[in-house]
């Protein structure tokens, strides 16, 4: 058989085979249509990996439905939102309903349900037990969801992460991370992040202030080419090397950012001594070959009108 014709012959098999699946499913099977972005262009939750029995699905769209019947109680009832890099995860919860969680990429990967109890600092769960190698969940084990505000924005952060995300919002987490990494009120996604963490008392001992110093010296603006540069696009790097008086003695780690609160901008710390430390401010060509400015880390964010970068 010739290499062409066996191609089309594969080709035809396939069309039919996916036609007769499809003739198989109905458009109520898609039960987190309306819950997750990423299933409703989806015809169908069929799309599992197989570890999941029919039985299992039931359980979990019950307790969803079950869910949805409740209207949120507080501020922090609701749906959430948990970013993954590929794929979507969604957690949803009242105190009424129970909880349900799921993560979603080309198929149902993983899902997890049961009760929750919403005392004032915190949200237990208290998981429902699958018969699905690698989901099971313990019913001894409660894990904790603790309610933090911070600035515009409500978040659910695991008990165990809270420190890292108490170190984060205080500038003071030199690996890369996001908010969005922390279960996200979905109504929120919009808004602003400022400011120190808000809970409740109980998780004092968590919060840490950011560190405070000036910049003392600045030098010469550096053109960083970039390979991908083209005569109509420009993404070359513009760095503006500065120094601040605080390094070792204050505890400062290569890779903190600091905020610049005259300009709106962020300095990266690349080299730290006793008593300074060294980074640089970053900014980026527009498309008429002038200076553009960024609010955040790593020269991304809004874009914002560039101001004179002072000492002091």
């Amino acid at each position: 058989m010739k290499p062409a014709k066996f191609f089309l012959i594969f080709i035809v098999i396939l069309f039919f085979t996916v036609v007769s699946f499809g003739q198989n499913v109905t458009e109520s099977d898609n039960w987190l249509k309306g819950f997750n972005t990423e299933a409703d262009y989806l015809p169908t939750l069929l799309y599992w990996s197989g570890k999941f029995t029919k039985e299992d699905l039931d359980k979990g769209k019950k307790r969803l439905n079950l869910i949805r019947q409740f209207a949120p109680k507080d501020e922090w009832e609701g749906l959430y939102y948990g970013e993954t890099g590929i794929g979507g995860k969604k957690f949803i919860w009242n105190s009424v309903g129970g909880f349900f969680y799921f993560y979603f990429y080309h198929e149902l990967k993983s899902f997890y349900f049961g009760t929750a109890a919403n005392f004032p600092g915190f949200v237990e769960l208290n998981y429902e037990e699958l018969p699905i190698p690698g989901i099971n969940k313990s019913k001894s084990a409660k894990p904790k969801l603790v309610k933090v505000k911070l600035g515009e924005k409500h978040f659910l952060v695991p008990e165990n992460r809270l420190q890292d995300f108490c170190n984060l919002a205080a500038g003071l987490n030199k690996q890369s991370d996001d908010f969005n990494y922390y279960w996200t009120k979905e109504e929120d996604i919009e808004k602003r992040v400022f400011g120190l963490p808000v809970f409740s008392s109980s998780y004092k001992r968590f919060l840490r202030n950011p560190l405070e110093a000036k910049i003392i010296g600045i030098g010469k603006k550096k053109v960083i080419p970039n390979e991908q540069s083209t005569k109509e696009y420009n993404f070359d790097d513009i760095l503006y090397p500065v120094t601040i008086n605080a390094g070792i003695n204050k505890n400062l780690k290569i890779g903190m950012n600091f905020f610049v609160e005259d300009s709106g901008e962020w300095i990266e710390i690349t080299n730290v001594l006793q008593n300074k430390s060294n980074g640089f401010i970053r900014r980026n060509f527009d498309e008429n070959m002038q200076e553009q400015c960024r609010d955040s880390e790593g020269g991304s964010g809004q874009t914002i009108p560039c101001k004179k970068i002072k000492s002091g």
